[in-house]
This record gives C-alpha cells, sequence and structure tokens, in this order.
C-alpha cells in the first residue's frame, strides 16, 4: 500500500489517494477518508473514485514515495 496524496477537504478531514498492490492483480486505487478526532486521525470509510477528476481539485498534494536505501 502506497499513500499517492491528500486532498484537504477541512481543517479536521483529509481524503487519501491510496494504491493497494496484490499478487496476481493490477493495481486498485482508492480514497480513504480521514478524520481528525482529538489529536488523532481516523478511518472514516472508503470510495472507489474517477482519479482523474479527483487529482485535478486545487487542494490536491502529491505525496512524494519514500525509498528505502
Amino acid at each position: 500500500m502506497q499513500i499517492l496524496a491528500k486532498k484537504t477537504v477541512s481543517d479536521d478531514k483529509v481524503d487519501l489517494q491510496i494504491v493497494t498492490f496484490e499478487d496476481g492483480k493490477g493495481p486498485d486505487i482508492s480514497v480513504q477518508h480521514m478524520v481528525k478526532t482529538g489529536d488523532e486521525w481516523k478511518f472514516a470509510g472508503s470510495a472507489s473514485v474517477d482519479t482523474r477528476s479527483w487529482n485535478q481539485a486545487t487542494n490536491v498534494e502529491a505525496i512524494l514515495p519514500f525509498v528505502n536505501q
């Protein structure tokens, strides 16, 4: 699993675009909704989305992959 992008919905809500990989299948891209409760971020559901339109929003921040060297 890898986070591809973050969309800030409000101060206490973000959507994370996630790609998951499974053996024998192509990558699956979905959006995980997160909500801040106190000082913690909690999972608040997920959805399959049209990634092209999701990525065109002005409040989307691309996340660079981490490479362990």
